[in-house]
């Protein structure tokens, strides 16, 4: 209800003011995302049907529990008073601070067939200053060679709420290894042919053949063989 009130100085100049006595309403406030900072959002204040206007008609005079996450206990509150010509009990509204949503882009990362994985790294947009993320990214399954799309594993801040940036573009790839050419190591010692050193393969150029066996390998069956010159003729024919 509004009402005139006139008044008076000491020269008898009459002066009239318009005051709104009634209740505040304070419109709901939306959840608020964290910020790691107080939260002030905007208020919509009413009085007798009249939208007022904030430092003119009322002001803030507390905020609590206006940085951390809300809990069913414990939300965020502000509280405010009339001035100017409203008249009115202070109210207080009370507004949620939840999770706030960022993105997490994991780098296109390679490695060799048979090696081990690296540490999978990231970039992140949206987190408050001095804070940062726990736990590790992983991908699919698998050794193969191919492509396997990252997960977020056990990447948490209980502050946010994590998604995955770009998964079908940001992926871990595993491509063929290098294979290295086999060291071929000459054996003298081995013949190839009969223990009793009739040698199998003696061309009539009188040349028998030496095991030439890979370096490492455990293998039975010579890797190559290498023509060696007899010009005594000591070997017999096989």
């Amino acid at each position: 209800r509004s009402h005139l009130i006139t008044a008076s100085d000491k020269a008898g100049n009459l002066t009239s003011v318009m005051i709104a006595v009634g209740p505040i309403e304070i419109a709901p406030v939306a959840d608020q995302p964290y910020t790691g900072a107080e939260i002030r959002p905007e208020l919509t204040v009413t009085c007798c049907g009249n939208t007022l206007q904030a430092d003119e008609d009322y002001e803030v005079t507390a905020y609590v529990n206006n940085i951390q996450l809300s809990t069913e206990l414990e939300k965020a509150g502000v509280t405010i008073a009339l001035k100017g010509n409203y008249i009115g009990k202070d109210e207080t509204a009370e507004f949620c601070i939840v999770p706030k949503e960022i993105s997490v882009t994991p780098a296109a990362m390679e490695k060799a067939y048979g090696e081990e994985d690296p540490e999978f790294t990231y970039t992140v947009d949206g987190l408050a200053a001095g804070e940062e993320l726990t736990g590790k990214l992983i991908r699919d399954e698998g050794e193969n060679v191919g492509t396997y799309e990252y997960h977020l594993g056990t990447l948490a801040n209980p502050n946010y709420v994590l998604t995955l940036a770009n998964p079908e573009q940001n992926r871990f790839t595993i491509r063929k290894g290098e294979q290295a050419a086999p060291e071929l190591t000459a054996v003298p010692e081995s013949i190839y042919g009969k223990a009793d050193g009739q040698i199998d393969g003696l061309s009539s150029r009188a040349e028998y053949r030496r095991i030439l066996t890979v370096s490492g390998s455990d293998a039975a069956a010579p890797a190559a063989f290498e023509p060696v010159t007899d010009p005594d003729m000591q070997f017999a024919h096989g």
